[in-house]
């Protein structure tokens, strides 16, 4: 590889021509590594930057102050109607004290702003006369010592402010009255010994003794009459105490103040590296100084990008340069108004019009040469083919060849207009090199001379319709396999004629004019792989001399690679596909393969080459970006134009690895190289901070315990807390991954991929606490991390004094319950015994009553069986006689023979009735329906009913009644009673007896008396008149029978038309009913 270091190749390719006077200088472009932001600012015109203790960046502009974490751009404008906003939207210059605060210059006061509750205080100048001299216009701000606030202001001179009192202390330099300038400061610096370096609009530096009564201008070194030294862009005061400036106009360039000579003097280390034609545009227009850890100055060009300088003498040009740029310019980048590089070593760069910028890192691994990229000769534009000899590095792609010489760094282009596809070298003749190219065949180039011939084999004619020749690849001494858009050809170097192969497959024949091969590999076994761009893998058939098609096995993986961009074997024998959807790798063709995907890390799927370091990772060149593959982890890390990459585009076919260990890659934009045991890759971690707190879309502002942790409290109605976080790497959103985990309940790191929020619906009361931890995509993980702890106040009922009180409350209601149940179990035990009583009682004499009644239903039945049989017998013998012997019996015996059956139907009916009320009486059946009715009526109907047995006895019926008198009864109840009543008088009456019935008043009762000349009844009758006991009935004085239930029903239904029954008797002197019946009222 190149003799010199890789770090000074650049630039002697830049500047072949004048070698001996820029030798110092390394020339790195830094347009393709700039991160921007993705959010513009308020105004374009960045004036100042600082960082704050958190590292959150601070923009002011022409046009108001700026916040960014990274992902967003917060602005902040004065308005007129709060007190807190910042007091002008022109921000002059931003400084950071001890306390984090952040003080301001503006256009209209000084302003002091508290980056975590985001409010300003602003403080003026009242006095009219210093108003008038734009004593509150503050071109720059500067903490001093012992808390004191330095003011440049434009027209005032300057001001020592004291925050804690508001006092001022102005000390002008308005010391030569002519000049109007002289008070106009633009920039100032303090030294450790409390001295003040300024610079004036007037072009004068000066300085302020630390008492602040004494002022000087410095000369410059060969003008001893004059101070006026032109414009003076900035001072600044180094860690060793040296005074630089940097100046345009009359005298341009770096200089510095040379105590023992009391002048200012130019550092001609730095300029004379710069007085040249190369450089002269830079070395005129230098502005912004600073100074990093390491001692390093940074120089802003206004126009023309950055230097480095060391105090070794190095320097480092990092110009804004944008590629593809025609003709001289190679500069789009815009003005640089400041610079600032905070505590993560990322440079940030103000822009004069075109807002800010970062470069994250310049510890740069890769180096790149591209088309007017300080080259002059490279004009390959697009890298398609890399090859490199003991002498040369050649380059090939569209535009030509490029010839690099490694000892003298000179660059010459052949072919040029051709698109180089593949370099090859022939093996067995040092001085020849295939090129393959696109449209214009293979040709066969010689080194030495720069000849090159297309005439160097045959081929059949007509077999080769297609010009693009992608691949070449030899397999021993004898064949050439070339891969075309239109076939693969095998060439014999021996007979030097060649034959296209033909497809193994008859469906696939169709292929053959449509057969694009894009790579090749003779493997280890010495088969020949063939990889296509639209047709997959392909083995070449020794015993056929065909192409045979090969369907890989895939592990979790149902595609097959159609676009096969490159094929390697490493150095244990695995096979590495490079195709259009993913890296495929297996340790042999036969067995499974896996494959590599963006899921697994890869930056794109899309992938062009794989190349083996000596450490035995692999380097993955894709559309989108480097990947480094280390085996050991299964992990990728990769690389993008942040990282150094020209581009992030690169090319199939554009892959070489050097015998050194180089590794080289080509791409949309030019060549890129490395050694990758030299690469650093050191992790490197930034801060990570709460950027907002949302609490059901209101913003609260957490307390700060320490820098990485904070504490908020939430009400107990606070049902939704948003927590927004960045990792301040300002690499881009897409480089950040982050994580979360629960500490109180020890959870394990959940996974938020870019996404830098957490949500957290309803957080659970009590104190919990988040911790959040960043890294960059493929990077190990920060061990810093920030925690937020939430204390949620409890709603009352998730407070122990709530659920005590609520268990205090339940046992009493539990033993108020208990206690209530305890005195309704006794209640109704005491009821329960009661009814237990009253039931066994009511059952009891229910048992005696059916017990009687069974007793009387047997004594009825029996009496019914033989009482309805008599009748019944009665009438069926009657009507026999009658019907089967009328003719024998006279019509007198006849008439008695009816009269006879005419009885006993009576009789038969009577019983029938009473049987019937007796059932339904039985069952519970009968319900009175009483209502209004003349008794004497009633009475009437009933004697009616029984005038034929009255007159067969020839009785008399005395009846005395009361005209129109009502009863309330149940009429069927009381004609039931009456008729009963009435046939047991005429039963018992002899013939020409004589019955009264007789209806009087009696209280609130109707007492109807029934009463008979009859034949009476003794006193053991009488008490069992009325009883079911009483089984038997007597005969009548014309020998009636009775069914011996209508007494007893008579006694039954008076009870339930609420009447009452009473009976005399005298033995053989008749008896007495008395009947009483409610009146109506």
């Amino acid at each position: 590889m190149f003799q010199k270091s890789l770090s000074y190749i650049i630039a002697a390719l830049a500047f072949i021509m004048s070698l001996s006077a820029i030798a110092q200088i390394n020339i790195i472009p830094i347009g393709a590594r700039k991160v921007y932001l993705e959010e513009p600012l308020s105004q374009g015109r960045v004036l100042s930057i600082v960082e704050d203790d958190r590292g959150l960046i601070w923009v002011g502009t022409l046009d108001g102050l700026n916040s960014y974490d990274g992902y967003n751009v917060e602005v902040f404008r004065h308005v007129s109607s709060d007190s807190t906003s910042i007091s002008n939207n022109t921000i002059n210059s931003l400084c950071t004290d001890d306390s984090s605060k952040i003080w301001i210059g503006t256009e209209n006061g000084l302003n002091v702003l508290d980056p975590i509750n985001k409010t300003f205080k602003a403080y003026f100048e009242d006095d009219k006369d210093f108003v008038k001299k734009n004593a509150n216009q503050i071109t720059k701000v500067l903490v001093g010592d012992s808390g004191y606030i330095w003011l440049a202001t434009a027209g005032a001179g300057m001001v020592r402010f004291d925050p804690e009192n508001g006092r001022r202390e102005y000390i002008s330099l308005d010391i030569d009255k002519s000049n109007i300038y002289n008070n106009i400061i633009e920039h100032f610096d303090i030294d450790a010994y409390g001295n003040i370096w300024f610079t004036n609009s007037a072009g004068e530096i000066g300085m302020i003794n630390k008492e602040h009564t004494k002022i000087r201008f410095i000369k410059i070194e060969g003008r001893k009459s004059e101070r006026k030294i032109g414009y003076v862009h900035s001072v600044l005061i180094n860690s060793v105490g040296k005074v630089l400036f940097t100046l345009t106009g009359k005298y341009n360039g770096l200089y510095y103040y040379d105590k023992a000579r009391d002048l200012v003097v130019e550092n001609r280390d730095f300029n004379d590296n710069l007085y040249n034609d190369n450089y002269w545009a830079q070395i005129t227009t230098l502005g912004y100084l600073l100074e990093d850890l390491h001692g390093n100055l940074w120089i802003a060009s206004v126009f023309n990008g950055i230097f480095k300088y060391s105090d070794d003498g190095t320097t480092i040009y990092y110009p804004d340069y944008v590629l593809d740029k025609q003709g001289d310019e190679h500069f789009a980048g815009p003005g640089i108004k400041c610079l600032y590089l905070s505590r993560s070593n990322v440079l940030w760069i103000g822009s004069n019009g075109y807002g800010l910028s970062s470069v994250n890192d310049f510890n740069f691994k890769f180096n790149t040469i591209s088309k007017g990229d300080f080259a002059p000769g490279f004009e390959v534009k697009s890298v398609r083919a890399i090859f490199e000899d003991t002498t040369y590095l050649w380059v090939g792609g569209y535009f030509g060849l490029a010839r690099i010489d490694k000892v003298t760094n000179s660059i010459t282009t052949y072919l040029s207009g051709s698109s180089i596809y593949k370099i090859y070298p022939v093996k067995d003749d040092y001085d020849f090199l295939y090129i393959a190219t696109e449209g214009d065949g293979l040709y066969k180039y010689k080194k030495s001379s720069g000849y090159y011939t297309k005439d160097f084999y045959s081929s059949p004619e007509g077999v080769w319709e297609g010009l693009n020749v992608f691949d070449i690849n030899q397999q021993g001494d004898s064949t050439l396999w070339i891969g075309r858009d239109s076939g693969l050809e095998k060439l014999s170097l021996k007979t030097k004629t060649s034959q296209k192969i033909e497809l193994n497959s008859i469906q696939n024949r169709f292929l053959n004019n449509s057969f694009s091969v894009l790579s090749s590999l003779i493997d280890k076994q010495d088969d020949v792989w063939i990889g296509t761009l639209k047709s997959g893998l392909w083995l070449y058939d020794r015993q056929k001399n065909k192409l045979v098609q090969k369907e890989l096995k895939l592990i979790g993986q149902t595609v097959q690679p159609v676009r096969i961009n490159s094929i390697s074997q490493d150095s244990k024998g695995n096979y590495w596909l490079c195709t259009g959807n993913g890296l495929y790798f297996s340790d042999d063709m036969n067995a499974k393969f896996k494959v590599f995907t963006m899921e697994t890390g890869l930056p794109n799927d899309f992938v062009y080459a794989c190349l083996e370091d000596g450490q035995g990772n692999f380097w993955i060149s894709t559309n989108n970006g480097l990947s480094n593959y280390n085996p050991s982890n299964a992990s990728f890390t990769n690389y993008f134009t942040n990282s150094g990459l020209k581009s992030n585009e690169f090319n199939a076919g554009a892959y070489f690895k050097s015998d050194d260990g180089t590794l080289y890659f080509g791409g949309i934009n030019g060549l890129m190289y490395f050694k990758p045991k030299y690469l650093s890759n050191n992790h490197k971690e930034y801060p990570i901070v709460i950027t907002k707190i949302l609490v059901d879309d209101n913003i609260i502002i957490p307390v700060e315990k320490t820098t990485a942790s904070y504490k908020i409290k939430l009400g107990e109605f606070d049902d939704n807390l948003n927590i927004e976080f960045a990792y301040l790497s300002f690499l881009g959103k897409k480089q950040n991954e982050y994580e979360y985990r629960i500490l109180s309940s020890n959870s394990k790191w959940i996974k938020l991929g870019q996404a830098n929020r957490i949500v957290i619906e309803k957080p659970r009361h009590g104190k919990e606490k988040y911790e959040i931890r960043a890294r960059t995509r493929n990077s190990m993980w920060n061990k810093k991390t920030v925690v937020l702890e939430v204390e949620k106040m409890p709603h009352p009922w998730q407070t122990w004094y709530f659920w005590l009180f609520i268990v205090a409350f339940v046992a009493f209601l539990v033993f108020a319950y208990i206690k209530r149940r305890l005195y309704k179990i006794k209640a109704e035990k005491r009821k329960l015994e009661s009814l237990v009583k009253e039931r066994t009682k009511k059952l009891r004499i229910s048992n005696e009553r059916l017990i009687r009644s069974n007793a009387t239903k047997h004594r009825l039945f029996s009496i019914i069986a033989h009482d309805l049989r008599s009748p019944l017998n009665s009438l069926l013998g009657f009507t026999s006689l009658i019907h089967a012997q009328s003719g024998l019996y006279s019509e007198e015996e006849i008439k008695q023979f009816i009269a006879t059956i005419y009885t006993s139907s009576k009789n038969l009916n009577n019983l029938l009735d009473n049987l019937l009320a007796w059932s339904r009486l039985q069952m519970d059946k009968i319900r009175p329906n009483f209502r209004k009715a003349v008794v004497d009526d009633i009475i009437k109907a009933n004697l009616m009913f029984l005038d034929g047995n009255i007159s067969e006895k020839e009785l008399k019926i005395n009846h005395y009644g009361l005209s129109g008198v009502l009863a309330y009864v149940d009429i069927d109840l009381l004609s039931l009673i009456i008729r009963n009543i009435v046939s047991n008088a005429i039963k018992f009456t002899p013939y020409n007896g004589e019955i009264t019935i007789r209806t009087t008043l009696v209280d609130d009762y109707i007492c109807i008396s029934i009463k008979d000349n009859g034949r009476g009844m003794d006193e053991k009758t009488l008490e069992l008149l009325f009883s079911d006991e009483n089984n038997f009935t007597n005969v009548g004085t014309n020998k009636e029978r009775g069914t011996g239930l209508g007494l007893v029903l008579c006694n039954d239904f008076i009870k339930l038309i609420k009447g009452k029954i009473e009976v005399k008797s005298t033995l053989g002197l008749g008896s007495e009913f008395l009947v009483y019946v409610p009146k109506s009222t």
